[in-house]
Order: C-alpha cells, then structure tokens, then sequence
C-alpha cells in the first residue's frame, strides 16, 4: 500500500500556505487527512472500494462544526471520488446501489444537514 502523504495532493498544501483556500482547508485538515486515509485503510468509508491518488477525497462529515473541530480526524473521513459526488448531490440512490451503500451514503448526507 502506498503512503498516505504520497496519495494526497501536494497542490492543496501550497493552496493553504498561500491562503487562497476555504478557512476549513487550513494546515490541520493537510496534516490529519493522511492520517485519516491511514485509519480508514485506504478503503472509502462508503463503498469500501479501495482509493488512490486519483481516486481519493477526504471527505468533512460536519462542515458547520466550529474551525476548532472541522478538521478533526473525528470528522474527517476517506471517500471515493464517486461517492463523494453522490454524497453532495440530492439524487435517490435506493433503486440504484446496494442496500448497505445507500444506507451509509444517507447517513453521511443526514450528518452534512442534521447537527446530529
């Protein structure tokens, strides 16, 4: 398996160190998304598909939270590209993926709209 800090992007740590970023895309979320890939095992949380370097996004289950625990490796959390998408958009699912996938793709969406 690869290391964590080789699959992420060098492109967003340059992004934050000039500050052009979101204010949640600060060092904290750079230093503990590869330690998040690295807890989730390289796998998405979603479908558990295995992710690489073109592949992965890491993912803030509750961007709302204050900045002192957005980046938290609590609430951070390894996805697939795909799932990703599917995470932020509004379309049904149910008909489409496993039940086990939907379901956790659901939960992940109640978590970006529900202080739960």
């Amino acid at each position: 398996m690869a290391r964590a800090d080789e699959l992420l992007s060098d492109s967003l740590i340059n992004l934050i160190g000039k500050g052009t970023t979101d204010k949640k895309y600060n060092f904290e979320y750079a230093m503990n998304r590869a330690y998040v890939f690295n807890i989730d095992k390289g796998n998405c949380r979603i479908c558990k598909a295995k992710v690489d370097k073109g592949t992965v996004h890491i993912h803030h289950v509750r961007p709302y939270l204050p900045i002192s625990e957005t980046n938290n490796t609590n609430n951070l959390a390894t996805v697939c590209i795909e799932c990703h998408k599917k995470i932020h958009n509004q379309k049904d699912y149910s008909g489409v993926l496993k039940k086990s996938i939907n379901k956790k793709l659901n939960e992940y969406r109640d978590k970006l709209i529900n202080n739960v």
